[in-house]
């Protein structure tokens, strides 16, 4: 589920790609993922986005983006859940997102 999805003047929109801190952080059993995708004058607009979820080995669990994003300030819930469906353990798990040539990662904690 998309949290939210805003669309700006493009004077409004953000300058830099931007992976922020997950809210709430430890969470159960949802958590916000807010993103940011820059606006380039005259550049490319539209960017192939990725945001993942791993747990601590290192395995993918959930893919929560895999899309073509426009600039603006973006948002996910991760509902604590694997690709299949299955709740997942409480633990440390990284998110990390692939734009263009951006890729960042951040650590979340979930608790039950």
């Amino acid at each position: 589920k998309r949290a939210r999805e805003q669309q700006a003047p493009k004077e409004e929109y953000p300058k830099v790609f931007a992976l922020h801190q997950n809210m709430p952080n430890p969470f159960n059993p949802t958590t916000i993922i807010w993103y940011d995708i820059p606006y380039r004058e005259g550049g490319q607009n539209s960017h192939f986005t990725r945001l993942e979820i791993f747990n601590i080995r290192g395995q993918l669990v959930r893919t929560l983006v895999n899309e073509i994003k426009k600039p603006g300030y973006h948002s996910v819930i991760w509902d604590g859940k694997s690709d299949n469906g299955r709740t997942l353990a409480s633990g440390l798990y990284i998110y990390r997102i692939i734009a263009d040539d951006f890729i960042q990662k951040r650590r979340m904690l979930l608790v039950k």
